[in-house]
């Protein structure tokens, strides 16, 4: 499904990442981990097209797109949840879910629809002409998801789903990204600092730090592993 090959990016002179190289099976949950300031989320962004590479290749189903516009790559079947989730704050719940449908104009529906994506979020139909920057932030993540998913995504991106949410909330939310990868077998790469919920919900890790891949692996492999057990399990 995706294959990332030898990955540079760069801000200015500052090098952000160097020689990034992760591949995410389809129907696989790939998450990537690593401290405040690895290059996670540049990462995303990159893939996503928002950022340019220097260097490396971005494989989507065997078709470069590290020079495709972003919403040609909406388009071809990536959609993104940002950190921060960045919705339009005096659109109602309606429209900022809407917003998803855009890229795809024109093509033939998808498995994702607006009744679904309400049955999954209940509380979004009794909100949904409320204004998006009114709702609390387990609900503006949840408007974030639904968003993206009706862009009809073969690949989902997820930029830190639990950041700023309570426990019980990132339960729910995480949940909810399983049963979206098992019952629509979307491919999900997820970044994620809660790093026992993206244990729990990968098939496959990475571990970023300044800007390189310093080990990966099958998330059983890494919680027994000292170095991450101590750096990010607290053990």
């Amino acid at each position: 499904m995706l294959q990332v090959e030898q990955l540079a990016v760069s801000y200015g002179e500052a090098i952000a990442l160097e020689g990034i190289s992760i591949t995410a099976e389809a129907g696989s949950v790939v998450s990537i981990i690593g401290a405040n300031g690895a290059g996670k989320t540049t990462l995303v962004n990159t893939i996503a097209g928002i950022l340019r590479p220097r260097a490396g290749r971005i494989l989507l189903e065997g078709r470069d797109l590290a020079t495709v516009p972003p919403h040609r790559i909406s388009a071809q079947g990536v959609a993104i949840v940002p950190e921060g989730r960045r919705l339009f704050s005096k659109l109602s719940v309606l429209d900022n879910l809407l917003m998803g449908t855009y890229a795809r104009r024109g093509q033939a529906p998808g498995p994702f629809t607006l009744e679904w994506i309400l049955e999954l979020f209940p509380v979004l139909g009794e909100r949904r002409k409320q204004l998006a920057g009114t709702l609390s932030g387990g609900e503006q993540q949840m408007v974030a998801i639904g968003r993206a998913l009706l862009a009809q995504p073969k690949l989902l991106l997820l930029d830190e789903p639990s950041l700023g949410l309570a426990p019980i909330v990132v339960a729910s939310i995480f949940d909810v990204i399983r049963r979206i990868n098992r019952e629509a077998g979307v491919t999900i790469l997820l970044v994620e600092q809660n790093v026992p919920r993206a244990l729990e919900l990968a098939t496959k890790v990475y571990v970023l730090s300044n800007g390189r891949i310093v080990q990966e692996g099958r998330p059983e492999e890494l919680a027994q592993d000292d170095r991450i057990r101590q750096a990010y399990l607290g053990q």
